[in-house]
């Protein structure tokens, strides 16, 4: 297992053998298409057998954590003879080959990548940047035979499946850096809470207290929210999931209003009829936990999803809880969801930044 993950390191490191310099990238069109769009280019052939079905229900399974199914890519599949420069200028791309394959997918692949691959048997797939356009990512997946890819893919499911999603996360973060924000409060997090985080355009201030805060931005089809609050860190049992939501319910209780004219109404996590799915994870260095779930209200008919980031921060002790959840019935909420918490992974405290 170990080493298997190690050449799974090694190879995503790797660039591509014909990556272009600096200066011609420059003059490339920049990549085009929308938060979980990929482009997959392999022979119909393969398409149709096995291997393609196992990428197609490795790439389209649903996204966990939302109420309506939805998927986690939309994926347009291209046979390479119909691949033209328009489609070549996709932000994602995925390019599967094999080397006893045809020659037409072969071509996309230089003579020193395809003897990598004869060499070694165990790589099997490749990032590279900027192939065909400026902020573009492709994969390559490869094997010496379409069983034996096939089997690496089964083996590295889940790799494959979050490759796309780190990497739109982090176009955003980038994306955000240059993007109007709202500055009053990213200032009033700065001076009275030690925050430095990205407030897109458009969000309020709906509550500030001591050690909690709500910020929002309603319109018409989309309710877009985010709350930060946090604790002092007393044990590792307080990282549990349980504990987690329990600090969650107890907050969002106390300052989540669900209707500002009823405090009787309150938001709640969602536990009896869907899944609350954790996972841990370094959060910008921050030991954490990551929740992807549904909320709910405790007595009127709303609900939706949420993501949150419970993690350490070592310089004050602190414990914090960050999360952004999503009201919008009537909307698909997957990319939605994908814009909020590439903004929860702009947090950081002024004693960490300092």
């Amino acid at each position: 297992m170990k080493k298997t993950l190690s050449l799974i390191i090694i190879t995503l490191v790797l660039q591509a053998c014909n990556l272009n310099s600096d200066s011609s990238v420059n003059l490339k069109p920049r990549a085009k298409g929308s938060i979980g769009e990929i482009v997959l280019v392999m022979d119909t052939s393969l398409w149709k057998k096995p291997l393609g079905l196992e990428l197609k229900e490795l790439l389209t399974s649903e996204v966990p954590g939302l109420p309506r199914p939805e998927p986690l890519y939309k994926v347009h599949f291209i046979d390479p003879e119909r691949l033209n420069n328009v489609l070549k200028g996709a932000s994602n791309m995925i390019f599967v080959t094999t080397l006893d394959g045809s020659r037409k997918m072969r071509n996309f692949f230089t003579p020193e990548s395809l003897e990598k691959m004869r060499q070694n048997p165990d790589l099997f797939m490749n990032s590279a940047q900027n192939e065909f356009a400026r902020d573009q990512e492709v994969l390559q997946l490869f094997g010496k035979d379409e069983a034996t890819l096939l089997t690496k893919i089964k083996e590295n499911r889940s790799i494959i499946r979050s490759h796309f999603n780190e990497v739109e996360k982090k176009r955003l973060i980038l994306q955000y850096k240059t993007d109007p924000s709202e500055k009053g409060i990213e200032k009033t997090l700065l001076n009275d809470y030690g925050i430095k985080m990205h407030i897109p355009k458009g969000f309020q201030t709906a509550i500030a207290k001591k050690n909690f805060i709500w910020l929002r931005d309603m319109k018409y089809n989309v309710d877009r929210s985010i709350f930060i609050t946090w604790q002092q860190y007393t044990s590792e049992t307080m990282f549990e999931k349980d504990t987690i939501v329990q600090w969650r319910n107890k907050v969002a209780k106390k300052y989540l209003y669900a209707d500002t004219d009823d405090s009787l109404s309150y938001v709640k996590t969602e536990i009896q009829y869907a899944l609350v799915n954790n996972r841990r994870i370094n959060f910008n260095d921050n030991y954490g936990v990551e929740l992807k779930a549904l909320w709910k209200t405790n007595n009127i008919s709303m609900g939706g999803p949420f993501v949150s980031y419970t993690f350490l921060d070592k310089t004050s002790n602190r414990l914090y809880y960050i999360e952004a959840f999503v009201y919008s019935p009537n909307v698909d909420q997957r990319n939605i969801v994908k814009q909020l918490e590439a903004v929860l992974w702009t947090f950081n405290t002024k004693s960490t930044e300092d």
